[in-house]
């Protein structure tokens, strides 16, 4: 925004008001949100993060699910996955990549999807997360390579995951595909119906 503001002052504006509507929506959520407005939320975001990473980053939405803008879903629970994948996913790459975030009914299932052409990592250890002594894997490169001292995604998954398994239970945990020098694909389940 300080390159903008120099440079370019109506898109400067533009981004401060983008970022404004994230800071409101972040203080003023309650549990669960519409999921128009998570969406909102996330085409906010991914505005301040196209004007840092320009054409490096490129972004494709597939919404099969329009008739259920209107449905509860948890608050901030699209945001941060679609921030990981441009974090650790398109932004690791020197030429870019690409986001796919995918929207669709499964069923009686709400199936909220964000994937990306990124450098991947080992699922199976995030899942277990650290050991006594042990380093935190490092983010890589989209060729695989580590970056010492930068972790792999972790906090924001974390704490998508354990939302959605206290809201509703040890089925809804995040799915994530992903191996190291590969992209990540990562899978929200949210029921239509409430138990």
């Amino acid at each position: 925004i300080r390159y903008f503001i120099r440079t370019d002052p109506d898109v400067a504006r533009s981004l401060l008001i983008k970022l404004s509507e994230i800071f409101q929506r972040a203080l003023s959520a309650g549990e669960t949100v519409a999921l128009r407005e998570e969406i909102s939320h996330v085409e906010a975001y991914l505005a301040l993060e196209k004007a840092r990473l320009d054409e490096r980053l490129q972004v494709v939405w597939t919404n099969l699910a329009k008739n259920l803008q209107d449905h509860p879903i948890p608050t901030l629970v699209l945001q941060p996955i679609v921030e990981n994948a441009v974090i650790h996913g398109v932004s690791k790459k020197t030429e870019g990549g690409v986001v796919h975030i995918v929207i669709t009914r499964v069923g009686e299932e709400l199936l909220l999807q964000v994937e990306d052409d990124g450098p991947g990592f080992d699922v199976a250890r995030w899942r277990r997360g650290p050991q006594p002594g042990e380093e935190p894997e490092p983010a890589r490169t989209d060729t695989g390579t580590m970056i010492p001292g930068i972790p792999a995604p972790s906090i924001g998954l974390r704490n998508v995951d354990e939302r959605l398994r206290l809201l509703y239970g040890e089925p809804y945990r995040l799915a994530i595909e992903s191996e190291p020098g590969q992209g990540t694909r990562v899978m929200i389940r949210v029921p239509l119906k409430r138990e």
